[in-house]
Order: C-alpha cells, then structure tokens, then sequence
C-alpha cells in the first residue's frame, strides 16, 4: 500500500489565501478538492492520504499520540524541535519538506546550517520527516532525481527508512511539473532501496505514524 503524507486542500471560494495571490502561483490559485487529488493519483501507484486531525495544543497532541506537523520555512523554525522535543517527550513530530533544504550546492553555508540543524532535531527518534516539496530552481518542471539525491540519500542515512516517508505536497507539486512528475522522479530514488526500506518510506512508516489501519482486501 503506497501513502501520499502530505498535500493539500483548500477552498478558495471559503477562505482567502494571500500567498496564492502571487503571480506565480497562479497555476494553483483555484479550488482543490478530495476528487482534484483522487484524479491525480489514479495515474500513479498512491492508494491512500493523511489528513490528520490537529488537537487544541501540543500537550493535548502528546497526551492523545497525535503527531504534529512541524513547517519549517526558515532555520530558526527547525531549530525549535529540540526544544520541543525537550518540553513535550512523548510528542511524534513530523518535519514536513525535511524543513526545506537548500537545493544545489551541497557545501555552501545554508545547506551546512540545514545538515547541522536536522541532524540535531532527528537525534529524537520521535521526530519522522517527509520526503516532499522538493522543487529545484530551474524551468517548470525541469528537474530530475538527481537534482535532489544527494539530500535524499541524506536523510534516509540520518533517519533511517522507518521515520521516513513519501509525500506528493500535492497541489503545489503542480509548481513543480505535477503529480505524476514528482512520484516519477522521487520513485526513480526509491526503487533503488532494498524492499523493506522501499516499503516502509512509500507506506509503511506514514501508516505507523499516523496510526492507519492497513487496507482490507
């Protein structure tokens, strides 16, 4: 069973969203729907999604197993993990985009401070991150696997398989050449892994995290 951890929906004609009034981000400034993803994903292997439940605050979040999602945009926002991690022991934390990386040079000072800043927040095994939203500059939809190897194949040997998983960040992924484009691409990584490993970040690890249940034939 293959799990998409991560993408969104929304209304537009319900709620206002001032970063989808960029230009460019037009592509996306519309209604997106359960159905809108359901069509995206039958032209893949993807099953099922999270849609997980949000609690009233973190302690109620670790009282209750739910995991929270942490966006991380800046460094300073990946830096707050082992505080949290510190203040709520027991909280399953999820770093969604693995908190954004600098893609492209994998010595310059800002991937340096990222490899620094997740490689601290991941010493809490509690802590999982998604493998999403990883877009490299370039023309729409230009990209290829290999332009985002290398911080793939980085964290998969921070976390392990068994806090990593897939996640389309679907409908933004339509920024970055589609649905079908970043399963393609990222499917190109992780058909090189052995099966466990392959199975656990396609499913496994997001069923176990977010407390799935597994689907009934």
């Amino acid at each position: 069973m293959v799990i998409d951890a991560h993408l969104h929906l929304w209304d537009t004609g319900r709620q206002h969203y001032a970063w989808l009034q960029r230009p460019e981000n037009s592509a996306i400034n519309r209604i997106f729907g359960f159905e809108d993803f359901r069509s995206r994903a039958a032209a893949t292997p993807v099953e099922r999604a999270v849609r997980p439940s949000v609690g009233e605050g973190l302690a109620l979040l670790e009282q209750r197993h739910i995991p929270f999602d942490v966006i991380s945009v800046l460094p300073r926002h990946l830096s707050h993990v082992p505080a949290l991690s510190q203040r709520y022991p027991a909280l399953r934390m999820v770093l969604d985009h693995l908190a954004h990386p600098p893609l492209g040079d994998a010595q310059s000072a800002a991937a340096r401070q990222w490899q620094a800043l997740i490689t601290t927040a991941a010493s809490n095994p509690l802590v999982f991150a998604k493998i999403s939203g990883l877009y490299p500059p370039g023309p729409f939809g230009s990209w290829t696997a290999d332009d985002i190897r290398a911080v793939v194949e980085f964290v998969l040997e921070l976390f392990g398989p068994d806090r990593l998983m897939f996640g389309s960040d679907w409908p933004v992924a339509e920024l970055g050449g589609g649905y079908v484009k970043v399963w393609s691409e990222l499917s190109t990584i992780f058909d090189q892994l052995p099966a466990p490993d392959r199975a656990a970040v396609l499913g496994g690890t997001a069923a176990r995290c977010y407390g799935l249940k597994r689907a009934v034939a």
